[in-house]
């Protein structure tokens, strides 16, 4: 109809969020900053998304004798690249890297295969999607210190389902996701 929009931004949508949380009193004493950097394409036919997290806490705790501080930070990425193989399933790889203290975690590499399926159409998917992901893959991962199980290494076999209900409208965007995930050496973990 010659009314057609120009993207001047391609369908990248970028995302940043920042918080903090403080809290004192004379014996104790909290800090907890988060950030988050997100960016998404979502065209019919290919569909990009990365994100990049961070995490640090600091809590301060002052006795008669002594005071006790403990730090926490965490950190991580993921990514997900997917090609529209049908109206509604898509194929491709999905990969993460995580670090965290409190999880005793140095530096955790994950790679896998990813099918999707989304119960709308695929054409609509820069406006609304209910998808199931699958993945299945290999983790790789270094701990700080020895695990219960005397590891400091480890290489893991695993599988995930998450189930993803998104809009995007021009006052906004809601998503709601859910995933569940499993080693294939210990189906229990």
């Amino acid at each position: 109809n010659g009314n057609s929009v120009r993207d001047k931004w391609n369908y990248w949508v970028f995302g940043l969020s920042l918080s903090s949380y403080l809290n004192g009193e004379e014996a104790r004493k909290s800090i907890s900053v988060n950030g988050n950097l997100s960016a998404d394409r979502v065209t019919p036919h290919w569909k990009i998304g990365a994100d990049l997290f961070a995490n640090y806490n600091e809590r301060k705790y002052k006795t008669d004798e002594e005071t006790i501080l403990s730090i926490t930070r965490s950190q991580s990425f993921r990514g997900l690249v997917v090609k529209s193989i049908s109206d509604h399933w898509s194929a491709g790889l999905y990969g993460s890297a995580y670090s965290s203290i409190y999880s005793n975690t140095k530096l955790s590499l994950s790679g896998a295969p990813a099918v999707e399926y989304n119960v709308f159409h695929y054409d609509e998917a820069t406006r609304r999607e209910f998808r199931f992901l699958y993945r299945t893959g290999h983790t790789n991962v270094r701990y700080n210190e020895e695990t219960i199980y005397e590891k400091l290494r480890e290489k893991l076999y695993n599988e995930s389902l998450s189930v993803t209900f998104e809009v995007r409208e021009p006052w906004g965007s809601e998503r709601f996701s859910v995933e569940g995930s499993h080693y294939f050496h210990d189906i229990k973990k």
